[in-house]
């Protein structure tokens, strides 16, 4: 026992700094290979994002949105990439409880991540718009919540994407005939 105290196998090591977690974490779902350590890392930036929302949003961002477009056939990913990226983009009241649209004052770091979504390179909303079609309840529901984040910090420009999308509107519409209440209501 001594020997891996020693050479910091248990418990030898410095507690690491958020930043550093966050960061080891983003390099981790960047880089892996296995599906289970792309999820665990995106598991623990979903953890870190409630209360370290900006150095996720800065560090993590990227990574999340090509995991995202790479492994879209893994609904627990596909659900733990969405989860972090609605605590990204949802304006939070201090005491951590989302706000209605309107009720809030601009949170500057939803509206930057919210931003950074929207120009996107890689037009990520046709993607968000084609998860919409998505069989997995959870999926569709993380979905519908992050679009309607992303309508409440920049409506016009999300619903300028969604009109070019040629299946938007109607991924849309089609959410009104959904047969969950939850789904139809949000």
């Amino acid at each position: 026992m001594d020997f891996f105290k020693r050479y910091g196998a248990i418990g030898g090591s410095q507690p690491q700094s958020p930043a550093e977690t966050i960061q080891r974490m983003a390099d981790r779902a960047d880089t892996s290979t296995l599906l289970e350590d792309k999820r665990a890392a995106v598991l623990g930036l979903k953890g870190l994002s409630r209360e370290y929302k900006k150095d996720v949003g800065e560090v993590a961002l990227d990574t999340l949105l090509k995991v995202l477009k790479e492994d879209s056939e893994d609904h627990n990913l596909l659900k733990a990439i969405l989860e972090t990226l609605n605590n990204l983009c949802s304006r939070d009241s201090p005491g951590g409880e989302k706000l209605e649209e309107g009720a809030a004052k601009a949170d500057p770091v939803a509206d930057k991540f919210s931003q950074a979504i929207l120009h996107d390179s890689d037009d990520v909303i046709s993607t968000f718009l084609g998860l919409l079609g998505d069989a997995d309840f959870y999926v569709r529901y993380y979905t519908v919540q992050l679009l309607s984040a992303l309508h409440t910090c920049a409506g016009e420009e999300l619903q300028q994407r969604v009109l070019v999308s040629p299946t938007g509107v109607g991924r849309l519409v089609d959410l009104l005939s959904d047969q969950r209440d939850i789904i139809r209501n949000e």
